[in-house]
C-alpha cells in the first residue's frame, strides 16, 4: 500500500486490487462483456482505495487501544450490570 511522505509502507495480506492501468487499457468488446457486474466491482474497488488510510487509522487505534471486548467492559462500568430493561412489543 502506498503511504504518506515519512510513513512506512503498510504490507496488507489477503487483500486485492485492481490494476487500473490493465482496467484502462480493455478493448471496447471485453469491457463490454464484463459491463454488467465484474465492472461494477472493479470500480467500487478503485474508488474504496482512499478508504484505506481509514482503515490503517482504525486498526491502530485498536492496536492501542484494547479489543471490542475492553469496549464492552468500559460499557457495563458506565451504565453498570444490573439492567432490568424489557421491551414487551406484543401489547
Amino acid at each position: 500500500m502506498e503511504c504518506g511522505e515519512g510513513q512506512e509502507p503498510l504490507k496488507v495480506n489477503g487483500l486485492y486490487r485492481v490494476n487500473e492501468k490493465a482496467l484502462n487499457a480493455l478493448d471496447a468488446d471485453a469491457y463490454a462483456t464484463l459491463r454488467s457486474g465484474p465492472m461494477a466491482l472493479a470500480h467500487a474497488q478503485l474508488f474504496s482505495m482512499s478508504q484505506l488510510s481509514q482503515l490503517t487509522e482504525g486498526a491502530k487505534f485498536h492496536t492501542r487501544h484494547g479489543s471490542a471486548d475492553a469496549a464492552l467492559e468500559n460499557l457495563d462500568k458506565l451504565f453498570g450490570e444490573d439492567d432490568d430493561l424489557a421491551f414487551d412489543f406484543d401489547s
